[in-house]
């Protein structure tokens, strides 16, 4: 496998869309490579930029779950915040 990447590698990043998944699943697997969730978004990146469908959707997908996922940190950090601020104002 490990002579197999830079060939994947090259294919994808000379436009390949089918290779660009294989990729971005290896990454975001951990199959063959250090996982790297960075590149395994760049690469489904590629693919769904190509046109590649199942790229555009699960790109789709991802970026639903960061974007909630986000939301409930802000929201617990703004709770976090206003706590903070009541105590400090109620202690002066």
């Amino acid at each position: 496998m490990d002579e197999a990447i830079p060939l994947f590698l090259q294919a994808a990043h000379k436009g390949d869309a089918i290779v660009s998944v294989i990729l971005d699943e290896m990454y975001y697997r951990r199959q063959g490579v250090k996982q790297n969730y960075c590149e395994a978004i760049f690469f489904y990146k590629n693919a769904a930029d190509q046109g590649y469908a199942p790229a555009q959707f699960i790109l789709g997908c991802m970026s639903r779950k960061v974007k909630a996922r986000s939301e409930v940190l802000l929201m617990r950090f703004d709770g976090t915040t206003r706590r903070l601020t009541k105590d400090i104002s109620g202690s002066i």
